[in-house]
């Protein structure tokens, strides 16, 4: 695929995915050491992003998955989105929060969402569309580093000799995500000052 600014890196569906690590028990806002952790906060921006502004970050949203959020209540927010038909050109302003709002899955998510869907996003003006695709291409290559750390442990864990062909495909899956996550970072890097 192809959007203005670059291509669209998607993942491969035949790698494997990781599981999130846990998280801590707070929401991204309630305290101020998990609004300092640098995950939590690009979880935060994308989320600001595909509720802010749908239509830019449409079709990058489409290769965000679950894995790529590690706090629960961002994990839900995704849900909501997710279940409400992801970002899209077609549907923004207040259709689309009262549309993610309708599949989120308590009170405490639609309070959050109602609070990441006003919080101003940090661009210069009439840079926000491009502020929002470099911070989902971030949060895609956070979740690529997770995936990666992963399968390095799995190829450690797998016998070259007795088991050829299992490390050869899981050196061939590590080959190719690092090779997506480095177009994920320069996206990132291009699109975040």
């Amino acid at each position: 695929k192809a959007v203005a600014g670059g291509s669209v890196p998607t993942p491969r569906a035949d790698l494997p995915r990781s599981r999130p690590a846990p998280a801590p028990a707070v929401t991204p806002r309630s305290q101020g050491g998990a609004r300092r952790d640098p995950a939590l906060v690009v979880e935060r921006e994308a989320l600001k992003c595909a509720l802010q502004e749908p239509g830019a970050v449409a079709e990058w949203y489409e290769s965000v998955e679950e894995t790529a959020f590690t706090h629960p209540s961002a994990r839900q927010v995704h849900r909501a989105i997710a279940g409400a038909g992801f970002p899209s050109a077609e549907v923004s302003g207040l259709s689309w929060i009262d549309a993610v709002l309708e599949h989120a899955d308590d009170d405490s998510v639609r309070r959050l969402v109602r609070e990441l869907a006003v919080e101003p996003l940090p661009a210069e003006f009439g840079q926000d569309a491009r502020y929002a695709i470099g911070v989902i291409s971030r949060l895609l290559e956070l979740d690529a580093s997770r995936r990666i750390a992963d399968l390095r442990g799995r190829l450690q864990r797998t016998d070259p000799v007795t088991e050829p062909a299992d490390y050869q495909q899981c050196f061939a899956d590590l080959l190719a995500l690092e090779d997506y996550r480095r177009s994920l970072r320069q996206e990132s890097l291009g699109g975040v000052t």
